[in-house]
């Protein structure tokens, strides 16, 4: 494991010896005080510790469905003092006959030969087991942690708002004229096609695909000014058909927040066609009130995640205005899950956090936790 260093090592691939699963008890922090194996529940991007005896092993059991990869890895709690060495395997959903097959087996990471770990996509829908053991007759504490692509932990799914880009049919037909192969491929734009497009997303009844349909027509305005085949004239227009569909400042705050959100995000942070992007500082000692709250948010997300913390020097928050009129804001963050040392990272965390002029929190687009340490 590495500590405060963000380092991405690689996931190597052979496999260890298997070893038996035990009888199962229960207990609190998972101390073996007896021979039998304990099981407990694993979550998706989870941490959980407990201690090996010599010659048993610990079972942490999880549902997953077919596709889902997961990552699980081991360490000794302790790091390189520790006395345990341990072993890592992954067993699926019961057969006919109630056997577990065992499906993937720990192997060393690129940081020692105790830091174990494996990645599979699973095969099928079911229950399935982890078991953490001790090589030979090594014992000790260690920390398991546990990623899936099934989760977005620590983030619910219900606060994530949707980024993709959602054009319309019917300007989607216009643009492809122009595009490479289509049927003015290389030809100038002129006024009378443009103010066509422009007619086709004020007319459209639907906000995400009018904004997505506005997204569209700057990009490829932009694209053709470069190469010659659009007045400046034209990517005004694409501009301001972009403003008149996000309206005024008070029409903008009564759309829903998904639509906020994504106006801000494709608008403003990809291209500037409608907002004017500045970077706020949020370290003055005194916050204007919206930048007040959203620091207040970001700080409460922070702490609402037990044992992470901010990496302060990730923070950017950046204000959207248009004729000096403020319309959001969106904050880039980042935070790390640390391990009882308060060193270790388990988990890393970056979010993109969408906040209204008055520092109202809109929804954000985050993967979720995942490993500092993962390889590519």
């Amino acid at each position: 494991m590495r500590s405060f260093d963000l380092a991405l090592p690689r996931f190597l691939a052979s496999a260890l010896a298997a070893c038996a699963l035990a009888a199962c008890s229960s207990g609190g922090d998972l101390d073996a005080s007896s021979d039998d194996a304990l099981h407990r529940t694993l979550a998706p991007q989870s941490l959980q510790h407990g201690t090996v005896r010599a010659g048993s092993s610990l079972v942490f059991d999880f549902a997953g469905e077919v596709g889902d990869a997961v990552v699980p890895d081991v360490w000794p709690t302790g790091g390189t003092g520790s006395p345990l060495l341990p072993t890592l395997q992954l067993f699926g959903p019961p057969d006919a006959s109630g056997t577990r097959p065992l499906l993937a087996s720990g192997t060393p990471a690129s940081d020692g030969p105790a830091h174990l770990s494996l990645q599979l996509d699973l095969p099928q829908s079911g229950s399935y087991q982890l078991a953490v053991g001790g090589q030979g007759a090594s014992a000790g504490r260690f920390s398991l942690r546990m990623w899936s692509s099934a989760s977005r932990t620590p983030r619910p799914e219900a606060m994530q708002v949707s980024l993709l880009l959602a054009p319309t049919a019917p300007v989607e037909a216009a643009l492809d004229v122009h595009a490479s192969g289509g049927a003015r491929d290389g030809v100038a734009w002129s006024a009378n096609e443009i103010d066509a497009i422009v007619a086709l997303i004020r007319s459209e009844t639907d906000l995400i695909g009018a904004l997505s349909d506005c997204t569209l027509l700057y990009s490829t305005m932009e694209y053709a000014h470069q190469q010659g085949l659009a007045a400046d004239a034209l990517v005004e227009k694409a501009e301001q058909i972009g403003a008149e569909r996000v309206g005024d400042p008070a029409t903008f705050a009564r759309m829903p927040t998904s639509v906020q959100s994504f106006a801000l995000y494709w608008l403003g942070v990809v291209q500037p066609a409608v907002f004017r992007p500045t970077e706020e500082s949020t370290t003055r000692p005194q916050l204007a009130a919206p930048l007040a709250r959203v620091a207040e948010r970001i700080s409460a997300l922070v702490a609402s995640w037990s044992g992470a913390v901010e990496v302060a020097s990730a923070r950017k928050v950046t204000s959207f205005t248009r004729g000096g009129a403020l319309y959001g804001y969106a904050a880039d963050w980042q935070a790390v899950q640390l391990d009882t040392d308060g060193v270790t990272q388990v988990f890393s965390w970056s979010s993109t956090d969408f906040f209204g002029a008055a520092g109202g929190w809109l929804g954000e687009s985050s993967l979720g936790a995942l490993e500092p340490d993962d390889g590519d």
